[in-house]
């Protein structure tokens, strides 16, 4: 929906700031083309930019300001607040007044009414800041599972925040600065080893991590947690489950369709987008409007090798869901010109060098996509939620995070240089934040050992793997503009799935089997039945060449700023063509998937002036 900034210290006036607020709110243009607003005061400064989709009149724009008996309020906002209706009829009744239609002026209410409090309430995705001018304090907060970003960092007596890292770093106090641990998640870091929860690679910047608050006040920074997943037997029976998994997902999708603006579906012709499709289908047709759903392809991909992990191609599936749910369809096709010309776009939306192709393709469907719609719904999350992937099983035992495990021949990590790889100590930090995770999850007494050991990969992959992948959601689609929502990642649904026993969501003998029965109603059985397949990847050689071309002209180049972090012979040799066994890293060439990384850190160094402590 939006980006939001802002910056208080209640022990100097911030008054005469405000070029420097324009600056970092600036940074935030593309999350919001539709306006901006600021909001000075002696002791906070907030910044907002709009993506209009609820109440699109001057009366929803922000920062949003309300008085009353002397106190004043000011919120900015990013997100949506699915129950923002309900919330409103609720604090009318208890004599609040509105002036527009919008889901952030409930919120602000929402926050005088209940304080704190308040987060208990809302349904939906959000990252906010409340600041009260009277007691000179701020509210932070972030949804449940953490769909919408929100950055912090302490300067001086009091902190900076933003939807993202790159209005952070247009404050003179916040330095682009790596030390040890920030080396340690630049070398383990996406794609394969996701970044350990409320850290960034660097040093003075953390991340809010999901379902938690931050309180500012002029002597305490206090961190809390307002959602957790809370363990208890699961009642139900095998056919409830399914009926009642029905009835939620029906709930949610129509909730998430409100909006003022055009909503497309992302439709890959997997289960997850599919179903999301297909339940949006008929009600999209009810309010008369039309249904444009999106997939990508990349050219010559039928005649791409077949993986474990890629076992079909998603364009045809794709066309049968759009056939059967009557959308009007469109299949984005990626060349080897786009992928590498977009290459760096991609790392610029997630202000991090990501080395997946998925990046880079979702960034430019999402830019098509924007000319027919400025909401989309994604199927993320069903993976995570209805074990889909293998590594969920309860026999899966492993050491570590299963994701961690590798084949001998792949390097640790990445091919950066082996004295950074001692000095990262990634082994180590691993298995530290592998213990911090199993102390987390809430243990359910009396559970069988199978029971708990799906217990603990579920809270893995809701807790530590999930969250890349909706950053990743966001943050490419906001760059273009687009407000992503995940139907499969409502607070209600994640919840009563937490609980279910591994049996009885792989039902069936097959990986989702429950999701799979709850829609199998509104799909075509070959769609139902498809077997799990990963997200496409670019295997084309003129694709590869050019990477390797890149990657020597980055070196050659007295103005490379990468050459301190990778082993270059090593490089030189996957530029050349010595390339190890492919495969271990979701059936990507290894290859290409590390010449990527190496121009994308060169050019985030660069970029975002980084230096190494």
């Amino acid at each position: 929906m939006c980006g939001i900034v802002g910056w208080v210290d209640a022990s100097r006036d911030l008054s005469c700031e405000q070029p420097l607020l324009a600056t970092m709110t600036d940074r935030l243009a593309a999350r919001g083309p539709d306006g901006r607003g600021e909001w000075v005061s002696p002791h906070a400064l907030l910044g907002h930019r709009r993506l209009s989709v609820i109440d699109l009149t001057a009366n929803g724009a922000q920062p949003m300001v309300f008085q009353r008996d002397g106190r004043t309020w000011v919120v900015v906002y990013n997100g949506e607040i699915y129950n923002h209706r309900a919330l409103r009829g609720e604090l009318e009744a208890r004599g609040h007044h509105f002036r527009s239609a919008s889901d952030t002026e409930v919120l602000l209410h929402a926050y005088v009414e209940w304080g704190r409090a308040c987060v208990d309430r809302l349904d939906g995705i959000f990252a906010f800041a409340i600041w009260d001018d009277k007691q000179q304090a701020l509210f932070l907060a972030r949804d449940p599972l953490g769909v919408k970003p929100l950055f912090w960092a302490r300067v001086g007596h009091g902190i900076v925040f933003a939807s993202e890292i790159k209005a952070l770093l247009a404050h003179p106090g916040v330095p682009a600065e790596v030390d040890e641990r920030g080396l340690t998640e630049l070398v383990l870091t996406r794609p394969v080893f996701p970044s350990t929860p409320g850290l960034t690679p660097f040093a003075t910047i953390e991340e809010l991590r999901g379902g938690r608050s931050l309180r500012v006040t002029c002597d305490q920074i206090r961190e809390d947690t307002h959602w957790r997943l809370h363990s208890a037997p699961h009642e139900h029976s095998l056919e409830a489950t399914v009926e009642h998994v029905k009835a939620l997902l029906a709930r949610i999708v129509r909730r998430q369709l409100a909006s003022d603006v055009p909503v497309a579906c992302a439709l890959s012709g997997g289960l997850d987008s599919s179903a999301i499709t297909a339940l949006a289908a008929p009600l999209l047709r009810a309010q008369g409007s039309a249904l444009h759903t999106w997939c990508i392809d990349l050219v010559d991909s039928e005649r791409f090798p077949k993986h474990a992990f890629i076992p079909s191609r998603d364009a045809p599936f794709s066309q049968e869901a759009a056939a059967h749910v009557g959308s009007e369809h469109h299949v984005v096709v990626m060349d080897t010109e786009a992928m590498t010309d977009h290459l760096l776009d991609a790392m610029r939306a997630r202000d991090l060098p990501v080395a997946l192709q998925i990046d880079t393709s979702l960034l430019l469907l999402m830019r098509k996509l924007k000319a027919q719609a400025t909401v989309v719904l994604s199927g993320e999350g069903g993976d995570e939620i209805f074990a889909g992937y293998g590594w969920m099983a309860p026999h899966a035992e492993a050491p570590s995070f299963p994701w961690v495990q590798r084949p001998p021949h792949a390097p640790w990590p990445f091919y950066v240089r082996d004295d950074l790889v001692a000095r990262a100590r990634p082994a180590e930090r691993v298995r530290q934040s592998y213990e911090e995770a199993l102390a987390e999850v809430p243990r359910l007494h009396g559970e069988s050992a199978a029971d708990e050991r799906h217990r603990v990969l579920s809270y893995l992959a809701l807790r530590r793997w999930l969250p890349d992948l909706l950053d990743r959601n966001d943050r490419v689609s906001m760059a273009a503009g687009v407000e992503a929502r995940v139907p499969l990642c409502d607070k209600e649904l994640v919840q009563y799935l937490w609980n279910v026993p591994f049996a009885m969501k792989h039902v069936d003998g097959i990986e989702k089997g429950l999701f799979r029965r709850a829609v199998a109603d509104v799909l075509p059985p070959a769609i139902v039945q498809r077997k799990k397949s990963a997200f496409p990847q670019f295997e084309h050689g003129a694709y590869y060449r050019s990477l390797g071309e890149r990657v020597r002209d980055i070196f050659a180049s007295s103005q490379s700023a990468v050459g301190e972090l990778y082993d270059k012979p090593r490089i030189a040799a996957l530029c050349d063509g010595h390339v190890p066994p492919a495969g271990w890293l979701f059936a990507a060439p290894f290859a290409i998937v590390q010449l990527e990384r190496v121009v994308m850190t060169d050019a985030w160094i660069r970029e975002y002036g980084v230096r190494f402590r």
